[in-house]
């Protein structure tokens, strides 16, 4: 795949842009190209959060390419370069269109579709690949990747690559799919949309792609609240006493200095999902983990200690949540069975502790510049602890593959690692 061969170019260019807001034109009011009948076959339930097309926009069978769009525009065309893209121009550089435009008059499932049909959400496309087994295949003579879900129900998504340009060199091999949630990076404006990228040889993954670019469309649509998937650990005497906290979210392990830890990682919705990654410091997630993306180093000075002041656990969930010491990894090490296993067909480790009630924690790997390393076979998750005062370039990180886990002092700032969240009892 060639997402990031200019990359260093193309941020140099607009970097320096600022931020506008526009008015969309009438065509591109939401639902107006599609009355949001449903076809036999057009909606399928995988057992998820939501419900997802059984064909791409513009295509009407499953192994059809479909229509590509470049990300926020309504209509397909010949040239996906960033000089033909709509919401781009020499003066303003790339313009802010929102951070999610699903369900909005940028997204073109619902103008395309009507009715309630979507782009789906990054977090949404983060469930289908942890929550759902991947096949790669042929149907009708086309490649792609069958996704069976917990229900047995699959969907089909061809291999229809993308359009740079004039030109898809991917066809046939490659699986790209926009997502509605744009890619923030401090100090840059939002050029790049995630996108689901894989093929034969790639894993799955949510990564940034050039919002010029042209990729096709799989619609979601949300389901109705009794038709919800039952979430585990609802089950009865999940709230006897000691157990959780009083939110939900987390789970009282009976350690000894009554640590509740949470049940999911920041950004997740599910115990098995990855969620969001971050560099150490950070709060907001982004495309490239390297020194020079990295708030917190200045050239002048080094590496800057910023405090509780920005914990991501505490910005995104409040209520007392917060990053993890490197005491408590410790003491949740110490204190709790660790058992390598899967969860929905996701490898991690059951973290039990002496009262049988357990967490877990899923192997999402790391993210080191532009690429995903080690998703499935081991874990990287952040502490709040750093090495040695903040004069270093690391911090404390708790670890694990299926035949380790501890604590490490040599986590590099710069790194994405996944975040599970605690609070006080």
């Amino acid at each position: 795949m060639k997402k990031f061969i200019n990359k260093f170019i193309y941020v140099a260019f607009v970097v320096a842009t600022s931020l506008v807001f526009v008015a969309c034109s009438e065509d591109d009011e939401p639902g107006t190209g599609g009355t949001g009948n449903i076809k036999e076959g057009q909606l399928v339930d995988l057992g998820l959060s939501v419900d997802w097309a059984g064909w791409n926009v513009g295509a009407s069978s499953p192994e059809g390419y479909g229509d590509y769009f470049a990300w926020g525009e309504t209509k397909s065309k010949k040239d996906y370069s960033l000089y033909e893209y709509k919401y781009f121009n020499s003066e303003d550089g790339v313009i802010d269109i929102g951070a999610n435009i699903s369900g909005t008059k940028y997204d073109v499932a619902r103008h395309k579709w009507g009715g309630e049909w979507r782009m789906p959400t990054k977090e949404e496309f983060n469930e289908l690949i942890n929550k759902c087994q991947w096949e790669w295949t042929q149907e009708k003579g086309i490649s792609g990747y069958k996704v069976t879900g917990p229900n047995g129900n699959s969907i089909f998504l061809p291999a229809a690559g993308n359009y740079d340009g004039e030109t898809n060199e991917d066809k046939g091999s490659d699986v790209s799919y926009w997502s509605a949630t744009v890619v923030v990076t401090p100090g840059y404006s939002s050029e790049e949309a995630y996108a689901l990228l894989s093929s034969k040889q790639v894993n799955q993954s949510m990564n940034g792609t050039y919002r010029c670019e042209g990729l096709p469309v799989r619609p979601v649509m949300t389901k109705k609240v009794n038709e919800q998937p039952e979430e585990e650990g609802s089950e009865e005497g999940d709230s006897e006493e000691g157990s959780e906290d009083e939110s939900g979210l987390g789970v009282n392990l009976k350690l000894t200095s009554g640590t509740i830890w949470a049940k999911w990682n920041v950004g997740a919705i599910t115990p098995e999902g990855y969620g969001e990654y971050y560099a150490w410091g950070e709060t907001m997630e982004k495309s490239d983990y390297s020194l020079e993306t990295y708030e917190y180093f200045k050239q002048d000075v080094g590496y800057v200690d910023k405090g509780y002041d920005y914990d991501v656990a505490s910005q995104k969930w409040g209520d007392g949540w917060r990053m993890p010491t490197k005491e408590e990894f410790e003491e949740l090490k110490r204190e709790c069975e660790w058992d390598w296993t899967q969860l929905n067909g996701v490898y991690g480790y059951e973290v039990t502790g002496s009262n049988g009630k357990s967490i877990f924690l899923p192997a999402a790997g790391y993210r080191d510049g532009c690429l995903h390393y080690d998703a499935g076979n081991g874990g990287n998750y952040w502490s709040a602890s750093l090495t040695n005062g903040g004069l270093e370039p690391t911090a404390w990180g708790f670890g694990f593959s299926s035949n380790y886990y501890g604590c490490s002092d040599g986590c590099y700032r710069i790194l994405g690692h996944t975040i599970r969240p605690v609070k006080s009892k």
